[in-house]
């Protein structure tokens, strides 16, 4: 085997390390001679066979919940691309899985642009200052680094 698929054999973890152990333990030998034709063998083996149906399905199981709006922003991006869904309806599947007060503060809120940066980067400007309030009236100091959004 290549230096590099030898290399690469070695940093293989669960179910990837249990399906090449037959080839590092010369049991079984390689069909692969390339790192380019090994690259290809991991991936009919193991990559996703429909990553937009994948996407599609992780999709419609993203909320915010807990986290904050920027690291639910991040992950809702990755996955909305990967889903291939139509932008048109970007901005909706990413209010719909919003906390429940920020979906109330955007319905009384009228001067939003459909663009769904600015619901994003609106959300996460609300999501500050509803944190900011809430430190306020609990009577607790306010930690701005953690308010704050990049």
């Amino acid at each position: 085997m290549p230096k590099k698929i030898v290399y690469t054999t070695s940093l293989l973890r669960k179910d990837v390390e249990t399906w090449i152990t037959p080839y590092i333990e010369d049991l079984e030998h390689p069909s692969r001679e390339t790192q380019l034709q090994f690259v290809e063998e991991l991936k009919s083996q193991f990559d996703i066979i429909n990553r937009k149906e994948e996407g599609r399905h992780r999709l419609q199981n993203i909320i915010q919940g807990k986290r904050i709006m920027t690291q639910y922003w991040n992950e809702f991006r990755l996955v909305f691309s990967e889903a291939e869904l139509n932008k048109a309806t970007e901005g909706e599947w990413s209010l719909a899985r919003m906390m429940t007060i920020l979906q109330n503060a955007w319905g009384t809120y009228s001067n939003i642009s459909e663009n769904v940066d600015t619901l994003a980067r609106w959300s996460m400007e609300k999501e500050t200052k509803l944190m900011i309030i809430k430190h306020i009236q609990h009577g607790q100091a306010v930690d701005h680094k953690a308010t704050t959004t990049p």
